[in-house]
């Protein structure tokens, strides 16, 4: 981490994330149907790829910075090295709140923790980006 600024704006969003995360968690449980009795989808479920991708600009992507390429990043303040990975090597599949279920039209693709029911690209980037254990 860079800055104190930058430690203290990523822990507030991932903090923010988690508080969020078991509501938004519980209410699709409650639109399966599922409750306590329903068996969750087994990683890397074909319907999990049904999932509507994350929409860059909007909601928690834009406050986020979400792109689908870390490529597409333009403001050079967030293509900075963190946790010893240089901007470069950032990408969804490297994060550690990304876990990969499938690709769809050529395109990998997987779940994101900060993301609840929706699906981001494999080379895409946020500010929230972790590296992975």
């Amino acid at each position: 981490m860079n800055s104190r600024r930058g430690f203290f704006k990523q822990a507030a969003a991932l903090v923010g994330a988690a508080v969020l995360a078991p509501v938004t968690g519980f209410a699709a449980n409650d639109r399966r149907g599922g409750g306590d009795t329903a068996a969750a989808p087994a990683a890397g479920g074909g319907a999990d790829l049904n999932l509507p991708l994350v929409e860059p600009g909007k909601g928690l992507a834009a406050s986020m910075n979400y792109h689908f390429k870390g490529s597409e990043v333009k403001d050079a303040k967030l293509k900075i090295e963190r946790q010893g990975v240089p901007f470069s090597g950032q990408h969804c599949s490297t994060c550690m709140l990304f876990t990969a279920v499938g690709k769809k039209g050529g395109t990998e693709l997987g779940k994101c923790q900060l993301f609840q029911g929706q699906l981001v690209k494999s080379t895409g980037w946020c500010s929230s980006w972790n590296k992975k254990a």
